[in-house]
This record gives C-alpha cells, sequence and structure tokens, in this order.
C-alpha cells in the first residue's frame, strides 16, 4: 500500500515528513488544492480532505475537481463543519446542504456522520 499526504503549508508537510520518516509507502508533497493542477495525481482509492474544506475558495470546482484522481470506486472522505452549525460569522468555512447534494451527485453510497467529540 502507498499512500500520499498534501498540505498547502510547506511546514506541515516538513513536520509530517520529520514524524513518519522511514514509513514504507508514505510520502508527503506541498499541494495546493485550488493552484496546482488535479491531473497531476495519480488515481488514488480514497481521498481525504479533514478540516481543509474550510480554506477553499471555490468549494464547487473543488467538490468536481475532487472525483478526476479517484479510480473508479473509490472513496472521497470529507471532514467538515455543516454551516448550520457554526455561529453566523463563521458559516461561511462550513459545507452548506447544496454542496452536500454536489459532493454525493454521482455516488454509489453516501454516508453523513453526526458531531462526535473526538478524543485521542
Amino acid at each position: 500500500m502507498r499512500a500520499l499526504g498534501v498540505d498547502y503549508a510547506e511546514t506541515a508537510i516538513s513536520l509530517a515528513r520529520s514524524r513518519y520518516r522511514g514509513t514504507s509507502g508514505l510520502s508527503f508533497q506541498c499541494w495546493n488544492a485550488e493552484g496546482d493542477e488535479w491531473a497531476t495525481l495519480p488515481l488514488y482509492d480514497v481521498i481525504s480532505s479533514r478540516l481543509s474544506y474550510t480554506f477553499i475558495q471555490e468549494k464547487e470546482k473543488f467538490l468536481k475537481d475532487v472525483r478526476d484522481p479517484l479510480v473508479p470506486g473509490g472513496s472521497f472522505h470529507v471532514m467538515t463543519p455543516h454551516a448550520v452549525r457554526p455561529p453566523p460569522e463563521r458559516r461561511s468555512a462550513g459545507i452548506t446542504a447544496a454542496e452536500i447534494n454536489e459532493l454525493c451527485h454521482g455516488r454509489t453510497a453516501v454516508k453523513e456522520h453526526g458531531q462526535q467529540k473526538l478524543s485521542r
């Protein structure tokens, strides 16, 4: 198995490379989901967007672009707040019902999980 971790911030990539140095099949790359070409990525079984959706400016384009590097039957995971839950001044950070519909369009299975407390 191989996995690629990407982040817009070079400091995050440096930290990940240091923390996981020597881990077989794991690599990291500085990459901009809105500025770099999706076509340059290989195909993946799973793509995960963990708390980065908030920072995407062109969300509709992102939701369409993220489909390109997925193998048929591949899975896209988004971890982000719903737009209705944060206070009004922060709602633009969350995902709207329309964006959820766009994300689900053409998918064979969709699972939505409610707010849960995450701990280690």
